[in-house]
Formats: C-alpha cells, structure tokens, sequence
C-alpha cells in the first residue's frame, strides 16, 4: 500500500537484523546469569562511551572529534556519536541500570565502579545539552524512585539515591552547556522549539493523507516534503529543508506505517513491560534491577518524544536486548505453580517443512 515501494522494501531489509537480534536473545540467553553478564557488558561499554565524553568536555586530547565538538556544536560532547543528543538517547540507558547494580553491590570494588560509571554517565548526559535528553533524565529519576521506594522502607542506599538524583537536577541549572539550553525553553520563539512544532504540523498531514497504512516503512524522508509547511522553508537553514525524522518517534511511525502500525508498536512494548512487571511484582528479580529497567524505557520513551534516539543502534539494540530478557530472567521460575510467566515447550520437527518457504525468501533477501 506505499506510495514508496522501493524505498520502503529497501529500509525494511537493512532493518531485518533488529528484530532477528530480539529474536536471537530469546531463544539463546535463556539463563538469568546470561542476561545479567549481557547487561554487564553493555554497561563496561558504556563506561568508555561516558568517560570519551569527559574528556571532550574538559578539552583534552585533539583530533577530529574534538573540533567538531568545539566548531560544530558549541562545546556539546558526542564521544564519538556524531550528535549530542543521540549520545543523550544511549545514555539514558546506561545510568539507571548502573544504579541498580550499585545498590544492590555488596563489595567495595565493586560499588566503586558502578557508582562511577553512574556518576560519568550522568555528567555526561548534562554535557550534551539535550534539553529531551534532561526531561528524559528527569522522568527516569521518577520511575526510578517510585519503583524502588514504592515496595519498602528508604534506607541509607535511598537517602544516597535521592541525594544523587537531587543533586544532577540541581547541577544541570548551573552547567553549561545544559544551563543555556534550558533557558531557551522559556522562549516560545526558539529555534529548536519552533523547528519541532512546525514539522509535526506536516506530519499530521501525512498521517490525514494514508490514516491506516501509511507511507511505508522508512518513508518519512522520501514523503515528506510533499506536506512539508511553507513556513518551513521560510529560515532556509539545513535542518528546515533536509528532514529526515519527525523527532517525535510516536507520529513518525504512524505517518510511516498507519494506525495499524501504531497498534502493533504499542502491543509489542505493552508485552514487553508487562513481562518485566509480572517478574517485577512477582518478586523474581531484585527490585533495584526492576526500578533500573523501567527508568531506562521511560527516560527514552520521554526523549524519544523530542528526538530520533530509537531509529539509532545504539538505543535500539540495547532497547530490544531489555524488551528480551524477561524471558530469560523468567526460567528459573517459569515451572512454580502460580508464577504469572508460565513456559510451555512445543515440538516443531514434524513442522519444519514450513520453514522451507521463509528459508528461500531469507535466501533470495541476501
């Protein structure tokens, strides 16, 4: 039903890895310790992203990176993600599940590193200046809160816990660049603010045009110039006229893949959340881990409401590993009469003729 078959044919095969990557987790890492090592390696990754990003920020070292830091945006650190605001989007992950494992460490060695790692992250994110990547920050602290607090007594971890999260609030009013970006929000006439609303004005009208299927998948740069507004046109910088996101990830997956679309987004992430509740509520996995997951998905969900974070790999590919583990964090539990996650094994051999058709279409794909 695309008006862009190609393009769209052609974005949907560079994307086949994502879900084959959500697919691969849930039938390979089907051990808790798996999937906590999984987490582990995401977030040493994620060290040497933060601490790349301190060192922008105090100017140290040289190369192209730097420059473009300094020249391009303002003293903004990237670490090597080519926009602040998508190192905002991949951050957002890493600080709350460093803070889970914080809380729950009970070695020196090891409280010293997560908390670090916590502490880098989190200045790191107030280098960038996204001003989706605070609010996303703000909300991830909340979720956090609530989700811990919420199921006990605030002890000494808490009173740390809350000291941290108040503090980061209240430094991102005094540090640059976030300070000033900040201070523009304020401003009905800003520019990033006024760029937004009148691009969403055209995505409306794509989504009036093909309400139910949409333009196709990873369309909205090919569609969208034919509903692009006038006054869009009117500031002639780069960004008015080469758009290719919507920085709002809600209307441009409808305008690309209609309400349908949108029912099938909802129903994934719906799943995915539920099964990380029931194991939440169910007391199947720390509550510190818990509290971490579920600031991880706000905190991108809210950026994501201003920004392109979830079109990236890197948020996307550690966005679909957390939507994965619910299924391995459930099978040690998976067998308790009662538990709200119950495992059910089928056998396929005498089915597997039926995967012949999706071999040779994955076979003519490649």
């Amino acid at each position: 039903f695309s008006p862009y078959p190609v393009v769209g044919w052609n974005t949907l095969i560079n994307w086949i890895c994502f879900p084959l990557w959500y697919l691969l987790l849930t039938v390979t890492i089907v051990e808790a310790w798996k999937a906590e090592n999984l987490i582990i390696v995401f977030l040493v990754a994620g060290l040497g992203t933060s601490g790349w990003a301190i060192k922008q920020a105090l100017g140290l070292g040289g190369g192209d990176w730097l420059q473009i830091v300094k020249n391009q945006f303002g003293g903004r650190v990237t670490a090597g993600m080519g926009n602040p605001d998508f190192l905002s989007g991949y951050l957002l992950l890493v600080w709350p599940l460093a803070l889970a494992l914080f809380v729950r460490s009970r070695h020196l060695a090891t409280r010293v590193f997560w908390s670090g790692l916590m502490v880098l992250s989190l200045a790191s994110i107030l280098w960038t200046g996204s001003k989706a990547g605070w609010l996303g920050l703000v909300l991830g602290a909340l979720v956090f809160t609530f989700c811990y607090f919420g199921r006990g007594a605030i002890g000494k971890s808490g009173l740390k816990i809350l000291m941290v999260a108040f503090l980061t609030v209240v430094l991102s009013l005094f540090v640059t660049p976030m300070a000033n970006r900040l201070k523009g929000l304020a401003d009905t006439q800003n520019e990033s603010i006024w760029f937004r609303v009148t691009v969403w004005k055209g995505v409306v009208e794509m989504i009036k045009a093909h309400p139910f299927t949409g333009t196709g998948f990873g369309t909205f740069e090919t569609a969208y110039p034919a509903y692009r507004p006038a006054s869009l046109m009117m500031r002639q910088t780069q960004r008015s006229y080469a758009v290719d996101h919507a920085h709002n990830w809600i209307i441009e997956w409808t305008a690309e893949t209609g309400i349908l679309g949108l029912v099938l987004l909802i129903c994934f992430w719906w799943y995915a959340l539920t099964q990380w509740w029931k194991l939440f509520s169910a007391n199947a996995i720390p509550r510190t881990l818990g509290a971490g997951v579920f600031a991880a998905f706000a905190g991108v969900a809210v950026d994501n409401l201003f920004d392109v974070n979830s079109y990236l790999p890197s948020t996307l590919v550690p966005l679909l590993m957390l939507a994965a583990l619910p299924v391995a964090l459930s099978q040690r539990f998976y067998r308790m009469r009662g538990f709200p996650i119950q495992y059910k094994d089928v056998d396929l051999s005498a089915k597997r003729i039926y995967l012949l058709p999706l071999a040779l279409l994955a076979t003519g794909l490649a």
